[in-house]
């Protein structure tokens, strides 16, 4: 008696996430972030239920670098990835240092001598 290979397979296989929009993404500061979240598929390709996480320490008035991680489970195995968010203050002022440059004095010739 021969039992059916694919009840014999097992999934080791983890979820695939894929991250929807751009990674890093980079936003302004003191505007609202909207995550665009993420897609997972089990080793079968039927979707699964992505979690995100991080989400909430996001703080857009604050410039620094944040990471989202997005968690798929497919029954077996869990997989995780991540975004990161960048908050950037593109209007703040930056100042370079100020150089000053001594003018060059080019001595002329002169001569009291009789040529």
């Amino acid at each position: 008696q021969t039992q059916n290979n694919a009840e014999q397979t097992q999934n080791y296989t983890g979820p695939i996430i894929t991250v929807t929009g751009n990674n890093p993404a980079t936003i302004e500061i003191n505007t609202a972030y909207s995550d665009l979240g993420a897609t997972a598929v089990d080793s079968h390709g039927n979707s699964l239920i992505v979690d995100a996480f991080g989400l909430d320490t996001i703080d857009t008035a604050v410039a620094g670098e944040y990471t989202v991680t997005y968690t798929a489970y497919d029954g077996t195995n869990t997989s995780t990835t991540t975004r990161t968010v960048l908050v950037e203050d593109s209007t703040a002022v930056t100042t370079e240092p100020a150089t000053t440059t001594d003018p060059v004095i080019e001595p002329i010739a002169t001569t009291t001598e009789q040529i």
